[in-house]
This record gives structure tokens, sequence and C-alpha cells, in this order.
């Protein structure tokens, strides 16, 4: 009972990898030349609500996106490999199958060992080499799916996002307004001059004599207001005034 339960684990195994899941989600605004991708067993350039190219040759793309160089490079890049997948994919399953005729040399066993053991080996090699195709034939879809993405990714970006194709190039952008001219700089104020300094009293010259205070006994008050001069007499002579005597 084991072998069959093994076959049925390779064919479930089989069957989960040859599923392959779809995108569901449709963009709401798409501009009128703008291209998006999709997924739906293979990947899927869409423009104008309508499949443009596929996987894996994706043909048309290239003359799509023709007015913008580095799009248009990876876009005949994509059809290249895309195609050489094909033809790899078409030779290794069609080599592979041809293995199988191989398993003829069973029925040689018995006769003659040495042809059946040269038709298995021709079978296996056959086989082998029908492999090698498959692998190859992958690495080149994959390849021709990264170019594909890459050239939508620049055709959008310098055309399809602004509304036009190849076909109807997109309106020019209008020029942004000027930005304003700031005003002015006031001029910086100049901080205030130190005041000037104050000059010095002039020295007395050298030599010349100091005239020392003159010196009160202690306990006297200096009268700080001159003595009044007399008033002249009216005749303009002064009189003498009487002076008493001592003791008297």
């Amino acid at each position: 009972m084991r072998p069959p339960r093994k076959v049925a684990i390779l064919w479930v195994a089989a069957a989960l990898v040859g599923c392959s899941s779809a995108s569901v989600y449709e963009p709401r605004y798409v501009g009128p030349g703008e291209l998006t991708l999709r997924y739906d067993d293979g990947l899927q350039i869409w423009a104008a609500k309508k499949i443009l190219a596929d996987s894996p040759a994706f043909g048309g793309l290239a003359d799509y996106v023709r007015c913008v160089p580095a799009a248009a490079e990876h876009a005949e890049a994509a059809e290249s490999d895309g195609s050489a997948a094909v033809g790899t994919g078409w030779a290794g399953g069609i080599i592979g199958v041809a293995g199988l005729g191989g398993l003829a040399g069973l029925g040689y066993l018995e006769q003659d060992e040495v042809k059946a053991f040269a038709i298995l080996g021709t079978g296996v090699a056959a086989g082998l080499l029908g492999i090698s195709l498959a692998l190859i034939s992958r690495s080149l879809k994959n390849t021709a799916n990264g170019h594909a993405v890459d050239a939508v990714n620049y055709y959008n970006d310098d055309i399809g996002s602004l509304g036009g194709s190849c076909d109807r190039p997109p309106a020019p952008l209008p020029e942004p307004d000027p930005e304003p001219v700031p005003p002015p700089l006031a001029p910086r104020a100049e901080p205030d001059a130190p005041p000037a300094p104050l000059e010095p009293e002039p020295e007395p010259p050298a030599g010349a004599p100091v005239q020392p205070a003159p010196s009160l006994p202690p306990g006297s008050v200096v009268d700080s207001q001159p003595e009044p001069e007399p008033e002249p007499s009216p005749e303009g002579v002064q009189r003498d005034v009487p002076v008493e005597p001592e003791g008297g």
C-alpha cells in the first residue's frame, strides 16, 4: 500500500505547483496612455482597459513604448528573452518526451544487455537535456518579466502618468509661479560710540612754589562770607571813627 500512497502525494504536490493565483484588483483611476500590470497565470500589461502584451513573449510592448528610449530598450530585451524562453521551453519538452523512449531498452535486457543499456542511456541523456532546457526557459521567462516591468515603469514616469502616449504626446505642464523675492534686510544699527575720556587737569609747572594753607588755631570758625567795605560819607570824605581810650 505504500507505493500508491507515495504516488498520490506526488500528484498532489504537482497539482499545487501547477496552480497559480491571479490578481483581481483593477485600478480605478488610470491615465489614457498609462500602462498597468496584472497577473493571471502569467504577467499581463494592460493599456486602455485591454491587454497590450503578456508573458512570456510580450509582443507589441516595444512598439507601444517606442518614444521613451529607456523603456524601448527594456521592452526589446523582454521580447527577445521571452521568445527565447518559448523556444527553449518547447525544445526541452519535446526532447524530454523523446527521452521516455529510452524505456524501450528494458525490453532488450534478456536479449541484448548492451543494446538495452544503450537505449536506456540515450533516454536518460535526453531527459536530462530536456530538464536543462526547461530550467533555461524558466530563467529567460523571469528575466523577460523583469525587463517588461522596467519598461512599464520608465514609460509611465516619462509620459504615461501624464496622460499621453507615443501617438498622442501629453499637454505641457504649466510653469510654476516664480518664488517671491524676500525684502532686503534692514541695515544693522551700529553700537553707540563710547564717551570721550576725560582730560586730566593740568599739573602746575615744575618749580612753582605751592602756597600752604593758612594755619588756624583750634576751635576757630572760618567765615566764608567776606567783610563788607565801609560805605563812603555823603561828602565823599571818610569820617574818623572815634577810638575809645583804653581803660576809659
